[in-house]
């Protein structure tokens, strides 16, 4: 069966990774918008991600498919690293937050949460998201699962092929081996469709070599198939360094005029429908000296 989608584009914002080499210490950030990093963290640190989505078909097929349990691997925390920090978010579609779900089977309860509420014309759906620290329940590389969460999939979302359910992973590690980095974390719950979301971190300093960062970003709720420009905007993420205009990130998931595509290119995975999470290599859009980049 085939849904007709009536809306064009809903996404979340939920979380931007920024890694940086520094050669001074960053400042402490305590500023919940979403403007300023929620958690800043420097040292010789490094990250990885994994995430998945409870949703079992594409929109083209049964955008309202859920599955029960969702599993994903994590990779890349090399032998001996110790890990600093692990953070769970979580989303779904409806007006009732569930904000208790399982991980690693385990019963996982949301310390922070967010609502949102997207309208256009006739259509009106509400969203919610979850954040947890699972640093204890994280020991390195593996399979993670995650579960139990509710979601509306009521006509109301299915019909126009707004049912969302889905889980990110963040996973900040220690390692002799790794340069000395800042790492900032932001995140938020704001739909934005035919607009943008700016963010500035200034709290570094790049030394002269190496040069060295990457940029991730967990978004919610995009549709690989409708990705046209809205109200001047076109759908990319920029990291701009020194480049005039921004030159868009792209990769062989993630096109130019595409960036949302239900995608985790780290796993790498095409099949994360409503999920779409992303690490880029930002190295060369780097310039020593830097104190602040846009993105």
């Amino acid at each position: 069966m085939r849904f007709h989608v009536t809306i064009r584009r809903v996404i979340f914002l939920a979380t931007c990774l920024i890694g940086l080499n520094l050669t001074i210490a960053p400042k402490a950030w305590a500023d919940p918008i979403s403007t300023t990093p929620r958690y800043t963290f420097a040292g010789n640190l490094d990250y990885v991600v994994t995430g998945g989505t409870l949703r079992s078909q594409p929109n083209t097929v049964n955008a309202c498919s859920l599955n029960s349990l969702s599993s994903a691997a994590l990779s890349g925390i090399p032998a001996g690293a110790t890990v600093t920090a692990a953070y769970l978010y979580w989303a779904g579609s409806g007006s009732t937050a569930d904000l208790s779900v399982t991980f690693q089977g385990t019963t996982t309860t949301a310390s922070r949460n967010f609502t949102e509420n997207y309208s256009t014309g006739s259509i009106s759906v509400d969203f919610f998201s979850g954040f947890a620290d699972v640093t204890g329940q994280v020991t390195g590389n593996g399979l993670y699962s995650f579960g139990g969460l509710s979601v509306d999939s009521s006509p109301t979302y299915c019909n126009v092929a707004a049912v969302l359910s889905g889980w990110g992973l963040i996973v900040i590690y220690e390692h002799a081996s790794n340069p000395l980095r800042v790492l900032n974390i932001f995140d938020g719950f704001q739909a934005f469709r035919g607009a943008q979301i700016t963010l500035t971190p200034t709290n570094f300093v790049l030394p002269s070599a190496p040069i060295d960062g990457k940029l991730g970003v967990l978004s919610w709720e995009g549709d690989l198939e409708n990705s046209a420009p809205l109200g001047g905007v076109t759908e990319n993420l920029v990291f701009d360094g020194q480049a005039t205009p921004p030159i868009a990130l792209v990769d062989a998931f993630n096109p130019l005029n595409n960036q949302y595509t239900s995608t985790i290119n780290v796993l790498p995975s095409s099949s994360t429908y409503g999920v779409d999470f992303d690490v880029y290599d930002i190295s060369s859009r780097l310039t020593a000296g830097d104190t602040s980049a846009t993105t």
